[in-house]
């Protein structure tokens, strides 16, 4: 893709929900402010009985909406097979070992 002709930059799917997020906005400005209201209220009713019904997706819609979205945990590992902060120290640790056993070349020459 050429940079100079608009190419998208960071996250599509954001746009994609932003064109689905603008449809549903329109639709409920077709209807007055009253009826939109009422169609909103109709739907959380609807959202509500698929949870109690047991459907997963309309829980989780729920309990998205009432307490946010649970944080994604991530799992990163190191080179090492170490979570990434004990490879970081382990890496620090090492050069710290290194400069301590390479004398700088000026005392290197002088021996």
């Amino acid at each position: 893709m050429s940079q100079g002709r608009g190419a998208p930059k960071g996250n599509r799917n954001a746009a994609k929900a932003k064109i689905w997020s603008a449809a549903i906005e329109r639709a409920l400005s077709r209807c007055s402010s009253v009826d939109g209201r009422i169609m909103l209220d109709a739907l959380a009713e609807k959202l509500i009985a698929l949870a109690e019904a047991g459907d997963l997706a309309a829980l989780r819609e729920i309990g998205d909406r009432l307490e946010g979205r649970p944080a994604q945990a991530l799992a990163l590992e190191g080179s090492l097979g170490l979570g990434i902060a004990d490879t970081i120290r382990a890496r620090l640790a090492a050069r710290q070992r290194d400069a301590i056993r390479t004398p700088p070349a000026s005392e290197a020459g002088s021996s």
